[in-house]
């Protein structure tokens, strides 16, 4: 049979808003596997919208040239699956209805097909929540009757994937420093995340258990890329340093073969290791991108993420010294938020700043599913007349249309003249500042 795995164009703006959407170009890595897996039976083509800048008629015009008897359809590539944007959905639903109408069966998977399946049923003939690769086999070869399928997998059992099913020359990125711009690819090595943060979606979309890849897997799957000419390489797991052990062996392996690449990672602050940081830089690593999310310790016990600043400032100091480029994530307007807390978090993404430490401070998201969305209410947020959205964020970011107009307010607190303006000693070591 032939099938079609297809991903929309990512939408430029919001007009309402004047949010931008983030244009980086990232592999749906999610349809890497499942093309390869479904290529031993079956003949697969894949459309990547995004990457290739192909909008939404273009598509459609492919699937009436390719005449597949199955599209399957990702509203998002891999690396926003935690993070959707809002339009994704309803160009997928664009896609489903066309295929539809040429005779080919459709399944939606992704974030949204995870988090409210039955809000699509009506659209596609079939749901995939979470794991994709083995849940669309089954239901393609015929063996399940459900509508809404879920189908854990264990990562070893994946197969090495045939990269020529995607544009790999397409791919870039410009938000990590050190990183090559081009001749870029995204890994995943782990899925899973065990804490209890209130508002992600990696344990809802990935589960709680935390699965790891073989190494070996790993590894060889970088030296197939090295072979295509890729050089530089993020890491897409939620937390690269969970296992020690495992992220070490990584960096073994690629010390002992001696492959001569540039990498990044995320993680967080208390599974960071010395030892580890020592062996990542030697390894190639050139980013280290913490999710600190707020310095408050009240906030911190509200969303169940409690990083002290002083573990946080330890953790970036450790980056820094082996030459590693970081960044630290932060965002605003959880549940108890003050101008206060607000500006203390503020205050020290302008310290991040003056030292060089990339990303930003965005507003929260109640994605659903998440303890935060049902939680309903936001207590203390701030009333404000006007905003200049990104302004003090580096890189461009997005809210859900016509949901939560408050998240607009709180960045209005953001256009205060005197948020930003803190001024730290240029000469002062990596401790806590004392306006902290």
């Amino acid at each position: 049979m032939k099938i079609l795995l297809t991903l929309p164009k990512n939408v430029d703006q919001i007009k309402s808003g004047g949010i931008v959407r983030s244009k980086r170009k990232y592999p749906p890595i999610e349809f890497l596997y499942l093309g390869t897996i479904l290529s031993e039976n079956h003949t697969v083509k894949v459309i990547d919208g995004n990457a290739e800048n192909i909008k939404l008629d273009k598509i459609k015009k492919n699937i009436e040239r390719y005449g597949p008897e199955w599209v399957v359809i990702s509203s998002e590539a891999w690396d926003f699956w935690g993070c959707p944007f809002p339009y994704g959905g309803q160009l997928s639903w664009e896609i489903g209805a066309f295929a539809k109408e040429n005779n080919a069966k459709t399944i939606f998977i992704g974030p949204y097909a995870s988090l409210t399946p039955q809000d699509y049923l009506h659209k596609f003939d079939f749901i995939v929540q979470n794991d994709p690769e083995i849940a669309v086999q089954k239901i393609i070869e015929g063996k399940t009757k459900e509508r809404i399928v879920r189908f854990p997998v264990d990562l070893n059992m994946l197969p090495i994937p045939d990269f020529d099913l995607l544009p790999l020359k397409a791919y870039k990125q410009n938000e990590y420093p050190g990183l090559s711009l081009n001749n870029f690819f995204v890994l995943s090595g782990s899925r899973g995340c065990p804490f209890p943060c209130i508002f992600c979606l990696n344990p809802i979309l990935q589960g709680k258990k935390y699965r790891l890849r073989d190494p070996s897997k790993v590894i060889e799957e970088i030296e197939i890329l090295m072979e295509k000419g890729i050089r530089s390489f993020f890491f897409q797991d939620s937390i690269f340093t969970l296992n020690k052990k495992w992220a070490q062996t990584i960096c073994s392996e690629i010390i002992n073969k001696g492959l001569e690449i540039n990498w990044g990672i995320q993680t967080r602050t208390d599974f960071t290791r010395k030892d580890l940081i020592k062996s990542m830089a030697k390894a190639g690593c050139k980013f280290y991108s913490l999710g600190v999310e707020h310095i408050d310790p009240s906030i911190q016990r509200v969303i169940k993420k409690i990083q002290p600043i002083g573990q946080v400032l330890k953790t970036i100091k450790m980056v820094l010294n082996e030459g590693i480029g970081c960044g630290v994530n932060l965002m605003m307007n959880f549940p108890g938020e003050t101008l206060r807390t607000l500006m203390k978090n503020a205050k020290f993404r302008a310290w991040c700043d003056k030292f060089g430490i990339g990303g930003g401070i965005k507003p929260v998201i109640p994605f659903p599913g998440t303890e935060l969305h049902k939680m309903q209410k936001f207590p203390n947020s701030i009333d404000a007349v006007t905003i200049e959205a990104g302004r003090y964020n580096k890189r461009p970011f997005y809210l859900f249309y016509n949901m939560y107009k408050r998240y607009f307010d709180m960045m209005s607190a953001l256009h205060l003249k005197d948020s930003y303006e803190i001024v730290f000693d240029h000469r002062s070591n990596l401790s806590t500042p004392k306006s902290l």
